[in-house]
């Protein structure tokens, strides 16, 4: 979040001082916080200064002007890397262990375009099993894709036939009947159920 401008935070004192108005209207005059309005009159009080502090500094950068020159090399002469391929690049010439999101914030700060192949085409990527290519009609089911529960889409009637299976598995269901049965003997309200015939 970026300081308050100098000229606002005078604004904030003088709107105060005034003596019209208290520090919640002030506040909410001027968009900011009670509390803002609070510690600009405790510096204008103190006599101090109510420029803003400059930055408090922060982490060094991962990568500096040397590896983002090595970086810049690198996408020149193979446009179509992936940021893991980017990443693996610095460490091995330059032993430097970098994560491939910091390759493409530097990417972004270089002003490197996102597209890697100017023919239209991905960036080495093939689609996963399943996806329709671009040239299929959009109406057309999507083959090889499965629900969670491993039925496919619009496959409604194996929802149905899953009972019907099971009703052919009799030693299942009568394995599932005695659990029923031992339930309800230790305190489980389980209707036990006559076996199939």
């Amino acid at each position: 979040m970026r300081a308050y401008s100098t000229d606002l935070r005078e604004k904030l004192v003088l709107a105060y001082e005034t003596g019209e108005s208290t520090l919640d209207e002030v506040a909410d005059t001027f968009g900011v916080g009670r509390c803002t309005v609070a510690r600009m009159m405790k510096l204008w009080r103190a006599g101090q200064s109510l420029a803003p502090l400059p930055h408090g500094g922060g982490y060094p950068a991962t990568l500096d002007e040397k590896l983002l020159a090595l970086l810049q090399q690198q996408v020149a002469a193979q446009p179509d890397a992936t940021l893991a391929e980017l990443a693996a690049y610095l460490k091995r010439k330059a032993r430097a262990q970098v994560h491939p999101s910091n390759i493409c914030r530097a990417l972004q700060k270089l002003d490197l375009p996102r597209k890697k192949k100017p023919c239209g085409g991905g960036a080495g990527r093939s689609r996963p099993a399943g996806f329709p290519s671009p040239g299929r009609p959009a109406g057309s089911p999507p083959f090889g894709l499965h629900r969670r529960n491993g039925l496919s889409f619009g496959d409604d009637q194996s929802v149905w036939a899953r009972g019907a299976w099971e009703a052919s598995q009799p030693e299942r269901a009568a394995q599932s009947w005695q659990r029923g049965v031992v339930d309800r003997v230790f305190g489980l309200a389980w209707p036990a159920r006559p076996a199939q015939s």
